[in-house]
């Protein structure tokens, strides 16, 4: 075999195995995901993507070969010339075919992939919708959609042009090789490598093309940008850098086409004749490009136009000829034209000066708005900058619907302004108000309400149900498989399948020993209506899993063969696919398992393979373009188990809007439910009018449900995300303000509330994450479920109270509207509500709590905080749980109360501590002690045990007290006992009012409140 063919024959044996390696796997994950698609009724989305895709491929490795053809005919002429004695090279043409078939398929193997992941963003450029909010000229989704794809498009066009680039200027280094050597007809040789240069410099001239193009549209992406004060572009970037970048990118084409005219040999000549007449050139882009910057955009660009006049000078200096002899430009060219490297000084120097050009072009417009910052903007910059402060504060408000929050003054809230006659108008925020902590409610569930070791409790989440006619915030678990525990491809595919049902608990109840109660439990279901208790989609974590087969479950179905009723991918219709899809090659390869295992034992024809059953990986697969929150929830309604998440329309481009979260507009706009037993699908469109998911309806619209279609029982369950909300909650944070001289002050800027948790008295400090609760805002008059943060100053020491609240409204009739209370910073009479912050520490200040927290030391766990409006007063919350030794978590001990003064009341329960509170608002006679006998008398034996401990340490003064303690809680006792035998109070007794708190029971649950410790209010500073 001849040597010139036996690398590219053995390169293209190793290409072809490559491509039978991968085209099998190609065809399998189209004909899967195809087929997956078709499961859920949508398989025209599917088939628009990869058809998109296919198109945009073939359409890229097109425009390659006919790039390529003139250097591949070039090639050939070159392989063509004869040697010196007229014989021509054997094989020169079959091995230049050779490699050039390689480097074309590899090429389109390469910048093939590269197009795959253009193809949803080609579509939605195609069909963007207006936001009808422009920026320097161009709407929004000119920004979000067009501007990066032609960015990007033209990046990569010059990137393949410049390898072209690189290919011809290697061919015809190698006939320049050929023809120095004497190997060919120099004549023939030179011809052929004049075509070469030609096709050189074509290819050179359009990559210069491309980048200045790309370079001039990508200016207006200086918009999306800025600083902490101006997300964008400033005076300095609008002024100079834009139109600078416009300029220089239009020189860059100018050098591209000048480049591309090179490729002619009479104008080549005449422009490298002479050292001096390419030093003439260059020194005239330079100084033309400096003027007209000078003379269009500012005048500090004649810094740059001296500098320009001041090296071409230089230059032509140094390329006159001179009879000295001394070495110059001149001379040094002139020897190397004359020498055996003829031709290449004058397009290496071309080369050099473009690239220079290119360089220094793209840094200039940088530094001219430094220039015109440091110089012309040296003054005050508020007033230089006002203006695009306050395009940038009206843009943020826009990316993040700021500018659409209902803003209400919280100047009605007072201290002590909660009253029993509120509490009964406000049912379910009392009742339902969340104490329990979600560290302590997985663990208690995967303790009781676990099938066994392979079976854990999945994260809890908050939701509400209305149980008879009352609503409750509740905990939601499920019960899922232990994938740390299931190994084994049998195991894991095949025997645990699915989850088993959903546990649910009350948010505030607890048993008799302060453990959480599980009023939706056990095995099968009770509490709910759920039929099909089989969760077999849901966790992200769940691998597939084979349905339909001979193998034993072992689930809640207590190890039985089962039958699925849902609509899979059959296996004796994708058999071949699905095991390259999800092993390799049958038989020799990964695939072997799922192989041998479909074969009739114990998986046949008739099974069924699921896919994608975590409700993110799946949304990602049929909505990659939207973002999902990290949270997704379930809910047991209708007779059905579902998963929800929520989608978000985001996008980092937006102009000059602040980043948050690492984008700067955010929209909820599409629920994405999921079937937990079949695993139907449904994407429900929240805002059909938002315009980036009105864009990808247009793109897909089978793929969007209109919110019409939504089951009414589904619509009681829908919660806005945690992720968007935090993000609002963060920009709101700055952006509340409008006024831009209040902006650039900050004096007016909020800060997140801080509370006390974690173990002992000092506890934890800790940034108050955002909570789901029932309250009533200010102007309602209903409670409404949604997700709460609050704020303090930002200004370290001003003021002690809140500064406002963000409230986002979860009820499907108002869902996504945001309410900001507005908190003034001082009142009227001097007393002010007390923040989150306060609270905690009064918490650890109160003198008879604080001991009691001293003398179990770390066993004392503080739990999160809540404050809700009820009536004119907020009502604030803190639960304390013992961590004791022994048991698998803690366990609810006291529940903390305030009226937003700056006392507290504290109960083993939270009605007895809310009863306390209202007594000691009031002025009730009961001075703090609970109004029923059993707390009375655990008041007593608390004291009783306090009294003990503090004998023993001989903190006699301190023992005495305690000691009072239980005599007054035992004579209380004993008054009580006498009025209830007697039918009446004796005559001379107080008795506490009576408080009416709303149930806190729910069906099903038997469990009551453990006994009530009051303590009596106590005042301290903060």
């Amino acid at each position: 075999m001849p040597r010139s063919i036996r690398l590219p024959l053995a390169a293209s044996i190793v290409l072809l195995a490559a491509g039978f390696a991968v085209l099998p796997g190609v065809w399998a994950t189209i004909t899967v995901r195809q087929a997956f698609f078709d499961s859920l009724g949508i398989g025209a989305v599917y088939e628009r993507h990869w058809t998109t895709e296919r198109d945009l491929v073939i359409v890229m490795v097109v425009a390659l070969v006919v790039l390529a053809v003139p250097l591949l005919l070039a090639s050939l002429r070159v392989a063509a010339v004869p040697d010196r004695d007229g014989s021509r090279v054997p094989n020169a043409r079959r091995a230049v075919w050779s490699l050039w078939v390689i480097l074309g398929a590899l090429s389109a193997l390469v910048f093939g992939s590269a197009v795959l992941s253009k193809g949803d963003s080609y579509l939605a450029a195609r069909h963007a919708v207006s936001f009808g909010r422009t920026y320097a000229g161009h709407d929004v989704s000119y920004y979000v959609f067009e501007l990066p794809l032609q960015v990007w498009f033209l990046h990569l066009a010059s990137f393949a042009l410049i390898l072209l680039a690189i290919a011809s200027g290697t061919v015809y280094a190698i006939a320049e090789q050929r023809r120095r050597g004497s190997l060919v007809h120099a004549g023939d040789a030179r011809r052929a490598g004049a075509v070469v240069v030609a096709v050189t410099f074509v290819y050179g001239g359009l990559a210069l093309v491309c980048l200045g193009l790309a370079f001039y549209l990508d200016r207006n992406s200086a918009l999306v940008g800025g600083d902490d004060l101006i997300s964008g572009a400033d005076k300095a970037t609008r002024v100079v850098e834009m139109p600078s970048q416009a300029v220089i990118g239009l020189m860059i084409m100018l050098l591209g086409i000048a480049t591309c005219a090179l490729a002619l040999a009479r104008l080549r000549r005449h422009l490298f004749l002479t050292t001096f007449r390419m030093a003439a050139v260059a020194g005239g882009v330079w100084i033309g490009t400096a003027l007209v910057l000078t003379l269009l955009v500012t005048f500090w660009w004649a810094v740059l136009l001296a500098l320009a006049v001041a090296v071409t000078v230089v230059l032509l200096r140094l390329s006159r000829p001179t009879t000295e002899d001394r070495p110059n430009l001149a001379t040094a060219h002139g020897r190397l034209r004359r020498g055996k490297i003829d031709g290449w000084p004058d397009r290496v120097a071309w080369a050099a000066f473009v690239v220079l050009t290119a360089l220094v072009g793209g840094a200039a417009p940088s530094a001219g708005a430094n220039l015109y910052d440091h110089f012309t903007l040296s003054g005050p910059r508020y007033q230089n900058q006002r203006s695009y402060i306050e395009r940038s504060i009206s843009s943020t408000r826009y990316g993040y619907n700021l500018d659409q929050v209902r803003v209400e003054n919280a100047a009605g809230y007072k201290q002590n302004g909660v009253t029993q006659a509120a509490i009964a108008k406000a049912p379910a925020s009392v009742a339902s108000l969340r104490f329990l902590s979600l560290d302590t409610i997985q663990p208690a569930c995967e303790l009781v309400q676990a099938i066994d070791q392979f079976y854990n409790c999945g994260d809890a989440h908050i939701d509400r149900y209305t149980f008879g006619d009352a609503r409750r915030t509740m905990f939601v678990m499920p019960r899922l498989v232990d994938w740390s525990r299931v190994t084994g491809f049998q195991r894991q595919h095949f025997a645990y399948t699915s989850g088993c049902g959903v546990v649910m608990s009350p948010v505030n109840e607890t048993d008799t020993s302060g453990k959480p109660v599980f009023t939706v439990n056990g095995i099968p279901q009770q509490g709910v209506d759920l039929p099909q208790q089989e969760l077999y989609f849901g966790d992200d974590q769940s691998p597939w899993a084979m349905v339909d087969t001979t193998q034993n479950q072992f689930d809640c179905l207590k190890n039985k063969v089962t039958t699925w009723a849902g609509d899979g991918l059959r296996v004796g219709d994708h058999r071949l696919a699905l095991a390259l899809f999800l092993g390799g090659l049958p038989y020799i390869g990964g695939g072997r398992q799922f192989w041998n295992s479909t074969d009739g034992n114990p998986a046949g024809e008739d099974s069924q393979v699921l896919l994608y059953r975590g409700i993110r990986t799946r949304m990602e697969r049929l909505a990659p373009f939207l973002e999902w929150d990290s949270k997704p929830y379930y809910v047991a309604a209708g007779g059905h188990a579902y998963v929800i998440d929520v989608g978000y329309a985001a996008t980092d481009r937006l102009p000059y809007s602040e980043p948050f979260g690492g984008v700067r507009y955010l929209r909820s706009t599409v629920l994405g439910v999921m079937d937990a037993y079949t695993g139907a699908t449904k994407l429900y469109v929240l805002q059909p009018d938002e315009p980036i998911t009105a864009t990808w309806m247009k793109v897909y619209p089978s793929l969007f449900t209109s919110l019409a279609q939504l089951p009414a029982e589904l619509k009681a369950h829908v919660k806005y995300g945690e992720d968007a909300f935090d993000i609002q909650a963060a920009a709101l944070a700055r952006y509340h303000v409008t006024s831009a001289e209040t902006f650039y002050n900050g004096d007016q800027a909020w800060a997140f509330t801080e509370e006390v948790v974690g173990a002992g008295e000092q506890g934890q400090r800790v940034i108050s994450p955002s909570r789901y609760t029932y309250l009533v805002l200010p102007g309602d008059t209903t409670e409404r479920f949604a997700v709460v943060r609050s704020y303090k100053p930002a200004a370290q020491g001003k003021g002690i109270g809140f500064s406002g609240w963000l409230a986002v409204d979860s009820e499907p009739d108002r869902f996504g509207q945001a309410t900001v209370l507005q908190f003034p910073q001082t009142a009227a009479d001097a007393k002010p509500l007390i923040s989150l912050d306060t609270f905690t520490s009064n918490v650890g200040r109160d003198p008879n709590l604080s001991q009691q927290i001293t003398t179990r030391g770390n066993s004392v766990l503080r739990g999160d905080t809540l404050v809700v409006p009820v009536g004119e007063g907020l009502l604030y919350v803190q639960p304390l749980y013992l961590d004791t030794p022994g048991s698998p978590f803690p366990s609810l001990w006291q529940v903390v109360v305030s009226f937003g003064d700056n006392s507290v009341y504290t109960a083993a329960s939270f009605p007895a501590a809310l009863s306390a509170a209202l007594q000691g608002a009031t002025g009730g006679t009961s001075g703090g002690l609970p109004a029923t006998v059993p707390e009375l008398i655990q008041v007593a034996a608390q004291e009783l045990g306090l009294y003990q401990a503090a004998t023993t340490a001989g903190r006699l003064n301190e023992a005495g007290t305690h000691l009072q303690k239980m005599a007054d809680a035992l004579s209380a006792a004993k008054r009580l006992t006498d009025a209830s035998a007697g039918g009446a109070a004796a005559p001379g007794t107080a008795t506490a009012p009576a408080t009416t708190v709303p149930s806190t029971t729910a069906p099903a649950t038997t469990a009551t409140a453990p006994a009530a410790t009051a303590t009596a209010p106590t005042t301290t500073g903060g």
